[in-house]
């Protein structure tokens, strides 16, 4: 443009403030805008000296130039540490993209974490910048910007946060005997029943779940002689009855039978009670049965009677809802950890359960075991990612169907980390194994602080004159770590923009002890080959079909039964699995940054 400078890196004279940006600028604002769709920050640091500002020009000429190969490459070659970094002018590197109407610079920067709040010494951040000199391209994606960034950061769901709620774990206590026998006998506790993992509820008319609690009374014919102690006496094999220590509910325990009407009732006035599970082999399980049977019948028919049964955890669970289904997740995983810990992995002696149920001992107290931390002792949790993949054009989201699952149903992709594996490997690896689908590194604030993937090669960057220089000149561990950081960045797996891989919220998955941490990915490919047959199906859904999904919310449950789909709707999980939060905020997103640019167009 013919009214920009002539050195386009160099910050114009503003001679008034943002709110000039009048005319084509105000009605971008009217349709939704604030003037500063970021938070508003001061200049961070400003380094233009020495080697590490030669680094900041390098960077801040191909923003402000808008060649995109320059930026791509200084980007790859310096990582993510200088993009917040101002010049003397008090100007980064995304005022300048955002100054000269280089929309795919802006881009590129967003993805590698430039922050539009900060402010330069005239007050203006990108997004006043580009309202400004009228470059309403980079506005608008600042603003989709922001939307990303909001619907991420406020947006936590709560349907799937399986925490315990108003329930206390009492870690201080739960390894004190008096404490939990006194609690144990205390007529205002209340046990949740399982049996071979299956969980004892009363079905309503919907056939929908809900705990029954046991009474101190209901369950002392079956609770172990001693429970808890180092020396008890240990339990035939095949009639094991397990009893855990849950924690304290703030309240008092009113007489209704149902775990959810104590979450309604609790107030924090009272003392609390405690709640426990037990698990019971199939006789003693039938026998209890039978006497919460009894007593269901005698119930008004306003209160009941509902169906007694020990009903299968999945999907069971499924049904649960708040306390209920946090209780029922915290318990399961336990006890299904005490299922397959009954002899020592040391010494292959048994153990026995100690400290209120969160631990199993080695009745061998020559073990080594015994001495020391181990995590053979204590309960063992699984870490799972699971991610949503948006496809290169950011119009679909990558869904996979496993055989296990029932009808239509499909879900997000997830897997095990592996040993020595960080989150985010993980991520790129399920993807790729899976689907075949490759995706982009996950780009944090600075990325010099990870070691470089490990490879074999003699693959070698290709830098200018002057980026070399600008290395070599750098401090000893400082030049090793950009020349390493550049150097991963030829290796095959590592030669793509790093489309950043955004955390979003993680959630405990009782099957049988994992804890599913959710992510939100950009695919870099978009041709699909089910690699190691883990998926049965998976494909690219558009905006328009995750949308139909919502509108007839295919997740919804059957009865006890899981949800299938039907017609040509797809099936997603229940809004408590991570999975449909995943879902659901990606079509949030996408249908508010549609929803914005179709308003801002002039």
């Amino acid at each position: 443009s013919s009214s920009r400078s002539a050195d386009c890196r160099h910050p114009p004279l503003l001679t008034v403030g943002p709110c000039a940006a009048k005319g084509v600028g105000s009605k971008l604002l009217a349709a939704g805008a604030t003037s500063s769709p970021q938070p508003s920050r001061s200049i961070q640091y400003a380094v233009t000296d020495g080697a590490e500002g030669q680094v900041l020009k390098l960077l801040i000429s191909s923003a402000a130039s808008g060649n995109i190969e320059d930026l791509r490459r200084n980007l790859r070659f310096v990582g993510t540490r200088y993009v917040n970094n101002c010049d003397n002018d008090g100007w980064t590197a995304l005022m300048y993209a955002c100054r000269n109407g280089n929309a795919e610079a802006v881009q590129m920067l967003l993805e590698h974490g430039a922050d539009p709040g900060i402010n330069n010494p005239r007050g203006m951040n990108a997004f006043d910048v580009a309202l400004f000199w009228h470059e309403l391209d980079a506005a608008r994606l600042l603003q989709a910007h922001q939307i990303t960034q909001r619907e991420l950061l406020t947006s936590r769901p709560s349907d799937h946060e399986v925490s315990t709620g108003t329930l206390d774990r009492c870690g201080p206590v739960r390894t004190v005997l008096p404490f939990l026998h006194a609690a144990l006998h205390d007529d205002a506790s209340r046990f949740v029943v399982f049996s071979d993992l299956d969980i004892l509820v009363s079905a309503d008319k919907q056939g929908l779940p809900h705990i029954l609690l046991a009474s101190p009374s209901d369950v002392a014919p079956y609770v172990p002689e001693r429970v808890w102690e180092e020396d008890s006496p240990l339990q035939p094999v095949d009639q094991q009855c397990t009893v855990i220590f849950l924690g304290r509910v703030a309240g008092k325990a009113p007489p209704a039978r149902l775990l959810s009407d104590i979450g309604r009732q609790v107030t924090k006035e009272n003392e609390g009670f405690a709640l426990f599970a037990i698990a019971l082999d199939s006789a003693a399980a039938e026998e209890l049965q039978k006497t919460m049977e009894v007593r269901e019948a005698d119930l008004p028919q306003a209160q009941g009677p509902g169906e007694v049964l020990f009903t299968p955890s999945y999907p069971g669970l499924l049904g649960l809802k708040d306390m209920e289904l946090s209780t029922a997740v915290y318990a399961r995983t336990l006890l299904a950890w005490h299922d397959r810990h009954g002899y020592c992995p040391t010494c292959g002696s048994r153990t026995r359960v100690v400290d209120g149920g969160h631990k199993r001992s080695c009745v061998d107290e020559t073990c080594r075991s015994r001495d020391g931390v181990h995590n053979t002792c204590h309960p063992r949790v699984d870490p799972v990612v699971i991610v949503l993949v948006e496809s290169p054009d950011g119009n679909s989201c990558l869904l996979g169907r496993s055989s296990r699952f029932p009808g239509r149903m499909f879900s997000c992709v997830s897997g095990f980390v592996e040993v020595g594996e960080t989150m985010e490997a993980a991520v790129r690896r399920e993807v790729a194994e899976e689907t075949g689908v490759e995706i982009g590194s996950c780009v944090n604030a600075d990325d010099f602080g990870a070691a470089p993937p490990l490879f074999s090669g003699s693959l070698e960057p290709q830098h200018s004159q002057a980026e070399s220089t600008a290395v070599n000149s750098l401090p000893k561990a400082t030049s090793t770590i950009a020349a390493d950081a550049a150097r991963t960045t030829t290796h095959p797996s590592f030669s793509h923009d790093l489309a950043p891989t955004h955390y979003y919220s993680s959630q405990p998955w009782p099957f049988p002890g994992s804890l599913m941490t959710g992510f939100i990915a950009k695919a870099k490919s978009s041709a699909i080959d089910l690699c190691d047959a883990e998926l049965a199906e998976a494909r690219w859904f558009s905006h328009r079909e995750i949308a139909d999904v919502f509108r007839e919310k295919s997740w919804r449950m059957r009865g006890r039964k899981a949800p299938t789909g039907d017609g040509g709707v797809i099936a997603i999980p229940p809004p408590i699995a991570i999975a449909h939060q995943l879902i659901r905020v990606w079509l949030e997103r996408k249908t508010a940054q549609r929803r914005l640019l179709n308003q801002s167009k002039l």
